[in-house]
């Protein structure tokens, strides 16, 4: 099972911006995670399935980080783009 999770650290303080809906996948699958922000509207999507639509305004700017809860994760060919001039 797989659940989502977008946290924001703002001044040293943990926040959920938002969660998904609990998702049936094998926990032995390699999953493609995309990830997509345009302004304010953060998506996030798994096997190219949206798990998270959300308006935030508490960052703007920053680094981000991945994290795997209570099991084995292993995150490999991480690409950041910027789209912005697209």
């Amino acid at each position: 099972t797989l659940k989502i999770f977008l946290d924001a650290i703002v001044g040293g303080l943990s926040t959920n911006v938002a969660s998904s809906e609990s998702a049936a996948l094998n926990d032995s699958t390699s999953f493609e995670l995309e990830m997509r922000l345009v302004g304010e509207t953060v998506e996030v999507f798994i096997n190219n399935r949206r798990f998270i639509l959300v308006t935030d305004t508490s960052v703007r700017a920053g680094s981000f980080g991945l994290y795997g809860k209570g099991t084995n994760v292993q995150f490999q060919e991480i690409l950041v783009s910027d789209l912005s001039g697209r």
